[in-house]
């Protein structure tokens, strides 16, 4: 009797298939003739999650005094927020997300302050962007990673992030903030 299996399906696309056949008496088989039943059973999975709300989101990080921002290393509350991937691969046990952006030029551990000046609207300057997990004292600077784990059940996962007005040198001025923070995401 033949026996078929299969093996779970990776990311990326692929699907592998092994035969396992297994033969009782592999010289009756070639001589007498009999039924033979094969099982297959598989899933086809597809290569990658949904990130939630789209591939953009807007975090808000308030209105600072430059007075709260004066000497180095001063920073502003933090605000949290999440990156939320669904509708992930059945197999899928996590997710590796690695944030990318342009360093501080004073502290490259922060994100560079890329606010641009319009009329009537100046750039805060001596202001960078601090990024991290919710939990723990890490800093989530360029090339950074974080790594959760994908739930069987929902087929989702959640990074849960936060981010924060800081001055690496201290005397802030008064002005716009705004940042550019890049992310890619690979499952396993």
């Amino acid at each position: 009797m033949a026996t078929m299996k299969y093996y779970k399906a990776v990311p990326k696309s692929t699907l592998l298939l092994f035969l396992m056949v297994s033969f009782t008496s592999g010289t009756a088989l070639a001589v007498n003739s009999s039924n033979v039943q094969i099982t297959v059973n598989g899933t086809v999975a597809g290569s990658s999650c949904t990130v939630v709300g789209g591939s953009s989101q807007t975090v808000d990080l308030g209105v600072a005094s430059p007075a709260i921002l004066n000497s180095s290393n001063s920073a502003w509350v933090w605000k949290a927020f999440t990156i939320g991937l669904e509708h992930c691969p059945i197999g899928m046990t996590n997710a590796t997300i690695t944030f990318s952006g342009e360093p501080d030029p004073d502290n490259a551990l922060y994100y560079k302050n890329t606010a641009v000046a319009s009329e009537g609207t100046t750039v805060a300057d001596h202001v960078a962007i601090q990024l991290a997990p919710q939990v723990g004292n890490e800093q989530l600077s360029t090339g950074s990673q974080m790594v959760t784990t994908v739930n069987r059940t929902s087929h989702q996962a959640i990074f849960n992030v936060q981010a924060r007005m800081i001055t690496p040198t201290g005397r802030a001025t008064a002005g716009a903030v705004a940042g550019h923070i890049d992310y890619t995401v690979e499952y396993k």
